[in-house]
């Protein structure tokens, strides 16, 4: 065995290792405290909230005919260890946002926001057709995954330690409730795999939350009207704005966020959030960017007898 083997071998031992202690650390704690140690099953998934900081949250959205749909890599009934991961219609729940893990021996984990526990997976042997799952994390190769190449803005869903299987929609089949499984990678659309289910034009009248393009977000524009905070969010990898605002709490009047486009400086059209109770955060459609276009963020409060309050135009 070479020095280079070796170093890799306590590289895999090691992160097995840590996996089990923190797991052994979560019993511990959950003994002490009397709560359950199994992970819930619940089909009403709920948000884990001890994820570090450090690790990101996306959305895997599944690819047809060359462009996103609206289904989402979801674990069915928010399922523990052994759970299939299905495709589902976007409704941005904890079943189908994931949270990534940089990996010591290279690539990710990606757990299930309602669970850092639980690593996505694949069933028994890794050969063509096992089943995509979620699994207690054990750092093992088949919970390590990279991107693979695609066309446009799509990626692959490779497995890490051979490069060889990619996750796959079988017989093309996007349709709600479709059971994903890995297969030899071979660039097709069943294997296109994308960030967000919408880009640029596409995403135009959508909703950001929907659309999974709040994550990873530029916050262009932010003030403050009356103690309401007002922002123009900015998505990279949708290439999408939109308006949202954080009403202020405590003052029980009828308030909106609108955002504006202005077509070569001239105004065009608008979209405006339902209206804001106190304390709520709500946010407008999505308009994506594009040349000659500029935008404004407004807290619209004129309903209350209020005046409107815009930022400047900004692209």
């Amino acid at each position: 065995m070479s020095a280079d083997q070796s170093t890799t071998g306590e590289s895999v031992v090691f992160e097995a290792f840590r996996r089990v202690v923190a797991v052994l650390t979560l019993v511990v704690a959950t003994v002490v405290t009397g709560l359950a140690v199994t992970p819930s099953t619940a089909s009403a998934a709920e948000w884990d909230l001890t994820f570090p900081s450090d690790w990101s949250r996306r959305g895997l959205f599944a690819g047809a005919a060359g462009t996103p749909t609206i289904l989402r890599l979801d674990v069915q009934y928010g399922g523990g260890h052994g759970t299939p991961v299905h495709l589902w219609d976007s409704n941005s729940e904890p079943t189908q946002v994931w949270v990534q893990e940089s990996a010591d021996q290279g690539g990710f984990y990606l757990h299930p926001a309602y669970n850092r526990w639980l690593c996505l997976d694949f069933n028994g042997e890794r050969a063509a057709g096992a089943t995509l799952r979620v699994n207690n994390c054990n750092g093992s190769a088949s919970q390590r995954w990279f991107e693979g190449l695609h066309s446009g803005h799509a990626f692959s869903l490779v497995t890490h330690s051979d490069n060889r299987y990619c996750v796959d929609v079988p017989y093309s089949n996007f349709s709600t409730g479709q059971i994903l499984q890995i297969w030899d990678c071979n660039q097709t659309n069943a294997q296109r795999v994308y960030s967000a289910g919408c880009y640029a034009d596409n995403c135009t009248g959508h909703s950001p939350v929907v659309m999974g393009c709040d994550f990873g977000t530029i916050v262009r524009v932010d003030f403050t009207v009356a103690g309401s905070r007002v922002t123009m969010v900015y998505s990279p990898k949708c290439e999408s704005v939109w308006g949202r605002m954080t009403a202020a709490p405590g003052v029980q009047i009828s308030r909106t966020v609108v955002l504006q486009r202005f077509l070569s400086n001239v105004y065009h059209d608008s979209y405006s959030s339902k209206p804001l109770s106190a304390g709520a955060t709500g946010w407008t459609q999505m308009y994506g960017r594009g040349p000659s276009r500029r935008f404004q963020v407004c807290y619209d409060a004129t309903l209350s007898g209020a005046p409107i309050e815009c930022s400047e135009l900004v692209r």
